[in-house]
């Protein structure tokens, strides 16, 4: 990401009351900041798309070790 754009992106979740920017090139989480990020961590923890993609990768890991285990015994 271009410094311009990062810098953009601070100044809206400054303006957001997400963050607060107490020193040059310093930055830290509100309680709003905090608790925003926290309810974004559970909605994913919760999201079937989520859950879908573990599923799909637990479910390429027993192909890949019955494909191995059928060649190699």
């Amino acid at each position: 990401m271009k410094k311009t754009a990062l810098s953009n992106h601070l100044t809206k979740l400054v303006h957001a009351g997400l963050i607060l920017k107490p020193d040059h090139n310093k930055y830290q989480l509100t309680p709003d900041g905090e608790l925003f990020i926290r309810t974004l961590e559970t909605t994913y923890k919760k999201s079937k798309m989520r859950e879908k993609k573990g599923t799909e990768v637990i479910q390429r890991r027993q192909f890949s070790e019955s494909f191995v285990e059928s060649f190699f015994g």
